[in-house]
């Protein structure tokens, strides 16, 4: 006597259905706890990348392979730092690929087609326009200090620089961007 097997009835609520493909099994809580930290962090770290490559294409290459190996070390991760693990993933990825070619920093962003929407865009591009001639050391102090919002101390223990490298790279960039620019925008910190 051959077996039948019922055939599933389909869920109500499609939306609220758990989604399992053959093969797959549920998600682990580390799995669930990554995907809510991409979540929550995905827009800040976008920019992050973006203001550490000058590029918006390779900044998702870049968070994309800094997130990779973020997963792979999430069992060592202390819960709050992540965040600040990624960053700093993504600023020694930043400069591994500037070292072996991987990407170059360009002189200038390219123009989009059409004016700007807004004097926000104009700014951001100018800012990546400067921040694309640094150094990347260089570069990651001053996205961590002026973006992330970073202490000097902060920035040396996400970069695990000596307080005084932190110091004089921030010091050196800040004094490129102003040579670079002397119109009425500052580059210092309030």
């Amino acid at each position: 006597m051959e077996r039948t097997r019922p055939r599933p009835s389909a869920p109500r609520n499609l939306s609220s259905a758990p989604v399992r493909s053959r093969g797959m099994s549920t998600p682990s809580a580390s799995e669930i706890e990554f995907s809510a930290f991409v979540d929550s962090a995905g827009g800040s770290l976008v920019r992050t990348a973006t203001m550490l490559t000058g590029n918006r294409d390779t900044a998702q290459d870049l968070l994309q392979e800094a997130l990779v190996r973020v997963y792979l070390n999430w069992h060592k991760i202390v819960p709050g730092a992540a965040r600040a693990y990624t960053r700093r993933v993504m600023g020694n990825l930043a400069t591994d690929w500037w070292r072996r070619g991987r990407w170059e920093a360009v002189g200038t962003v390219p123009e989009r087609p059409g004016a700007s929407a807004t004097a926000a865009v104009d700014d951001d591009d100018e800012f990546l326009r400067h921040l694309a001639g640094l150094a990347p050391r260089e570069r990651a102090v001053l996205v961590l200090r002026f973006h992330a919002d970073l202490t000097e101390r902060e920035i040396a223990e996400e970069l695990r620089l000596p307080l005084g490298t932190v110091k004089s790279l921030a010091s050196r960039a800040l004094a490129k961007l102003r040579a670079k620019d002397t119109s009425s925008t500052s580059w210092s910190r309030p």
